[in-house]
Parts: structure tokens; sequence; C-alpha cells
């Protein structure tokens, strides 16, 4: 599973994530300017690529 480029990007309501097994890559800016954004789960995947600024503009430290 791949999330594409821009996919939740400016979704200004998400406050946490939970990814599944099967997640491989989360792609660029895919979850930027998503300022409630407060928790990201990443614990059960396999990942393997987060692109450049898939986080930017959230209070987000990975």
């Amino acid at each position: 599973m791949v999330i594409e480029l821009q996919a939740f990007s400016g979704s200004q309501k998400l406050a946490s994530v939970a990814f599944p097994a099967s997640l491989k890559e989360i792609g660029g800016h895919a979850f930027e300017d998503c300022v409630a954004l407060t928790e990201v789960d990443l614990s059960k995947t396999a990942l393997q690529e987060i692109s450049s600024d898939a986080f930017r503009e959230t209070t987000l430290y990975l």
C-alpha cells in the first residue's frame, strides 16, 4: 500500500491515523497542513519510505 502524493493534504480536522501492515510508502506532502494531526501509529507497518515533506506544517516530529 502506498499513500499517494498530497493524499490528505489540508485535512484540517484529521487528528490521528493508524496504518495497516501493508503500508510501504507515504508520498510527498501526503499529510501537509494537517494542523490537528497529533498522533501517527506506524507500529504495525513494514514502512520503507517516507517521502519529503510528508508531514510538513504539522506539529509532529518523526
